[in-house]
């Protein structure tokens, strides 16, 4: 079955969800310590689906609007592609690092 196409989202909305995918994470992890996402598989694939949501968001984002912020653009993606791709390597260390820098 063929998903009907979304049509193009700006990225004003791009970065709404961005930062709301942030907030969640953080919403998730307030008086949380790793060892919790390692005990939590619940807990720890929700973090994992919020840092796709965040690099997919950041990957689609247009480069000029990423010019305007100083992040760290290409080490966002590069981590959704780990989620996505490479999923195996997902540790609840990888995870709570990536966090908490």
């Amino acid at each position: 079955m063929l998903l009907p196409k979304q049509s193009m989202k700006s990225d004003d909305i791009y970065l709404s969800d961005i930062v709301q995918a942030a907030q969640t994470i953080t919403r998730y992890l307030r008086g949380k310590e790793m060892h919790d996402l390692e005990s939590d598989q619940m807990l720890f694939d929700a973090v994992v689906r919020e840092f796709q949501i965040l690099g997919e968001a950041s990957m689609k984002l247009s480069i000029k609007t990423r010019d305007l912020y100083a992040l760290p653009w290409k080490e966002i993606i590069a981590f959704r592609h780990v989620i996505v791709h490479n999923y195996a390597v997902l540790s609840p260390t990888l995870l709570w690092n990536t966090v908490k820098k």
